[in-house]
């Protein structure tokens, strides 16, 4: 009798079926598999199967994601309705697939991917599991005490082939429109607010233990930079050196950057502190400006539920939350937005045009406001967020 949760009655039926696998803990989310990566694009051959089997009967069974085999769409929601919502998205975007649950509501979906490589990333309360990853597929939840379990099929019924493809095209819209659904669900509640969801408002997302910024690095060395400008450097090696410090102080440098595999160094601020002194801006000369700026995170997480709400309200297209959380993640020193409209474009998946547009309907409903939109220097417009929604209601604000 086939027991789904040991990894010895249920391994040969995973080759099968062409599921790159690998042994977990027994009621563990772990693997001691070293270099188990490999699995990302080969099955195990079958010595190593066999190993398995003989010493690692009782483990659990964890699923590789990679260009030949799944990506795991996993919805860490606590909150039913929340989940189901965030659920319909994915099925009407990529379609219905098997779908696993450890501790409900949470679920994943479960995905093929035909030979491209899907990043793995994190947006609000989804984890992307892409190449790099694996999920438990099977055994005993570790919180629970319970056997995972499918829905709609499982592995051990489904051949890879026929599960549904998700490509990376579709997961990238799909990103944005779930970072948008999940804005439009905020509660405007502190307690319902997770520090994911400020990820949504300010571009960067933190290790919740080490407090260090592990993606969005690229926005924040710039808003490292502007702040150095802000606070009257008067060289670019100043700002450079000012900004440098603090990014190595507050930053996750293991990895490379997100386009290639050149470390992180001293001339990224130095070409970006040149940037920014030659723009020519005007410094801040209020001491409630720049190191100290009133558009702080938890401000921007309250102002980001303000819209969604607003938005939701007077049935306005839920681009405006997209565009508005871009902007929201470009304020520098002097808070105001002066990303240019290709920047902001190519985050909220938008044409330039459309971005304009989506842009005048934030100013035409006193959500932003232009401070220069002539541009300036570098034909950068800048925009500022209305302070007043702070304290109003969407309802009851005209």
């Amino acid at each position: 009798m086939v027991d789904p949760t040991r990894l010895d009655t249920i391994a040969s039926i995973l080759l099968k079926n062409r599921y790159p696998f690998l042994p977990v803990q027994p009621h563990s989310k772990a693997t001691r598999e070293l270099r188990w990566t490999r699995y990302c694009s080969t099955l195990p051959d079958n010595e190593t199967a066999e190993r398995w089997i003989r010493n690692l009967g009782d483990h659990g069974v964890g699923l590789v994601c990679g260009p030949i085999s799944v990506v795991g769409i996993d919805i860490d929601c606590a909150d039913a309705a929340e989940a189901a919502a965030i659920e319909a998205l994915v099925v009407s975007r990529i379609g219905k697939t098997i779908k696993r649950i450890g501790q409900a509501p949470k679920v994943l979906l479960c995905y093929g991917v035909d030979g491209e490589t899907i990043r793995k990333r994190k947006i609000g309360k989804v984890d992307i599991l892409g190449t790099g990853s694996y999920f438990v597929g099977f055994g005993i939840h570790p919180k629970t005490g319970d056997p995972y379990h499918w829905i709609g099929g499982s592995p051990l019924d489904t051949p890879l082939v026929d599960l549904p493809l998700a490509s990376a095209d579709q997961i990238d819209a799909l990103c944005n429109e779930m970072a948008e659904l999940q804005g439009l669900l905020m509660s405007r509640s502190q307690s319902y607010r997770s520090r994911t969801d400020a990820n949504i408002a300010t571009g960067v997302t933190r290790d919740p233990t080490s407090g260090r910024v592990i993606d969005g690095r690229e926005q924040h060395l710039a808003d490292l930079i502007w702040a150095a400008y802000w606070r009257s450097h008067t060289t670019s090696e100043a700002i450079a050196d000012d900004a440098w410090e603090a990014f190595v102080r507050t930053t996750d440098l293991k990895r490379p950057k997100q386009d290639s595999n050149a470390p992180w160094d001293y001339a990224d601020a130095l070409v970006k502190a040149r940037y920014v002194l030659a723009s020519g801006k005007p410094r801040a000369v209020s001491s409630t400006i720049g190191a100290s700026p009133f558009w702080t995170d938890t401000r921007k997480r309250e102002f980001a539920a303000f819209v969604a709400l607003y938005v939701a309200e007077q049935h306005l297209p839920r681009s405006l939350v997209a565009v508005n959380n871009a902007m929201l993640g470009f304020l520098r020193g002097n808070d105001v937005c002066a990303a240019s409209v290709d920047t902001l474009a190519k985050l909220s998946k938008l044409k330039s045009d459309r971005l304009k547009a989506v842009r005048r309907q934030l100013v035409r409903h006193r959500l932003w406001s232009p401070s220069n939109n002539l541009g300036g220097a570098y034909n950068t417009a800048e925009y500022a967020p209305v302070c007043d929604c702070l304290n109003a209601h969407p309802k009851t604000r005209r």
